[in-house]
């Protein structure tokens, strides 16, 4: 409905986090403002399995706009369709002619797990109050895994994936149609846009250089886009709570430091908020 910051106190800025299942886990939009002394009212959009650029344009375009958008993830490159391939996939048509497809799988394993949860009214109580918390908590939801005890991943987990030795960069480029509907969005509505830094486990990938110079260079000519921090911080496994997502002690701490990177964003007035500026390296 695009109405996440209907609640947000007249001019103060308005922060919200653009990403998948890590900002959906990670990022406590309460906690982040506290740090900010009320400084700020932020809104966590993480949407899981997706990017969820169709959601921040809805925010930006039916309710009252953010001041500030912080992006996790890239956006996906996009078809461009052509006389010869007129469409990558047949997803797209799938998902639109056959919209409940999936109702049927849903109900079969909602059923498959009632025995465990108390029964079937006991499931639909505990997944209604799973969706009232999100609300209450602005977007943030605490994944559980249940793999581990006390939801930590062990010290000496490794994931075949990993690769404690090599630097894995966030690679972006200021093109395609996502691009330029950004940036018209953000022209209009007059809303700032950050690359921020994501998160991995420590043993997943080498320490990321403290600013992306790369990424900063190539978005030097659109005011509106800034890149702030490393591209991702890294953790100790017992902050996850499976090999990519954070536990809450994990969540708490990525807030922290995304406040710690961030906060010189906020230390003029709103007003001041479609300035070009380099939030950089200094920022740490």
């Amino acid at each position: 409905s695009g109405s996440a910051f209907k609640e947000s106190p007249p001019e103060t800025p308005r922060v919200v986090v653009c990403g998948h299942s890590l900002v959906l886990s990670g990022f406590i939009p309460k906690l982040f403002d506290e740090l900010s002394g009320g400084k700020t009212y932020s809104y966590n959009l993480g949407v899981p399995g997706q990017t969820g650029f169709d959601e921040l344009e809805a925010i930006i375009t039916r309710g009252t706009p953010p001041t500030h958008v912080f992006l996790q993830i890239p956006w996906k490159d996009e078809f461009e369709p052509t006389v010869w391939k007129w469409f990558k996939s047949d997803k797209p048509i799938i998902e639109k002619a056959f919209p409940f497809r999936s109702a049927p799988r849903d109900l079969s394993v909602f059923f498959a797990l009632a025995p465990r949860k108390g029964g079937v009214q006991a499931l639909y109580d505990f997944g209604k109050e799973s969706a009232d918390r999100m609300v209450r908590e602005r977007g943030h939801f605490l994944i559980e895994a249940n793999l581990y005890p006390n939801e930590q991943v062990p010290d000496d987990f490794r994931h075949p994936d990993d690769t404690p030795d090599q630097v894995r960069p966030r690679v972006v480029h200021p093109t395609g149609r996502r691009f330029e509907r950004l940036r018209e969005l953000a022209d209009r509505h007059q809303v700032e846009l950050y690359f921020i830094p994501g998160y991995v486990r420590e043993a997943h990938a080498a320490p990321a250089p403290l600013i992306n110079t790369q990424t900063e260079q190539e978005f030097k000519p659109y005011p509106r886009f800034h890149v702030i921090g490393p591209d991702y911080f890294r953790y100790p496994n017992r902050q996850f709570c499976d090999w990519v997502h954070v536990n809450d002690e994990g969540a708490r701490r990525y807030t922290k430091d995304l406040w710690e990177v961030t906060k010189t964003i906020f230390a003029e007035p709103i007003k001041q908020a479609s300035t070009p500026m380099r939030a950089g390296a200094d920022a740490l």
